[in-house]
């Protein structure tokens, strides 16, 4: 009785997933995009560089073939500025993406080494379907298993 129990409230969960999921599945969405994984910037890193508190946001990976790799930006270079304006964090460099949109090519300074670079990075359209981003050739994602059908042969 207990362990019926435990499979129905998972049941529930899984219905609640699948159609979050279907939902997300639904829509698509165009953004702009930079090709970079994007971090803090550790205090030791920031001292070590003299970079204020507050400035600049790590890359730690560069996607391959994606904007920032096609300009020149490597793994581990600390992002200052983009269009002439200090990076301070996530939420306003993806707000500066959106503003600038595909297509444009924007003057991004880097420290590397502690060395100050300027680079023009050309930024790249990337969809984004439901929950997922997407190249725009790919194939439709599977569709979502019914709970019902899984749990179905627990009970």
């Amino acid at each position: 009785e207990e362990i019926k129990h435990v499979v129905i409230e998972a049941r529930e969960v899984a219905k609640e997933w699948a159609d979050k999921i279907r939902e997300w599945k639904g829509g698509s969405k165009s953004t702009t995009y930079i090709g970079v994984v994007i971090e803090s910037v550790p205090s030791v890193l920031r001292d070590y560089v003299d970079l204020p508190k507050g400035v600049g946001l790590l890359l730690p990976r560069i996607a391959k073939d994606g904007p920032a790799d096609k300009a020149g930006l490597v793994d581990n270079d600390i992002l200052v500025k983009f269009d002439d304006q200090l990076v301070i964090n996530y939420n306003q460099l993806s707000a500066l993406l959106e503003l600038k949109g595909a297509g444009a090519t924007v003057p991004v300074t880097i420290l590397r080494k502690g060395e100050e670079m300027t680079f023009e990075v050309t930024l790249e359209e990337r969809v984004r379907k439901g929950a997922h981003f997407i190249h725009p050739d790919a194939p439709e994602a599977p569709a979502v298993p019914d709970p019902d059908e899984i749990f179905d042969c627990l009970l």
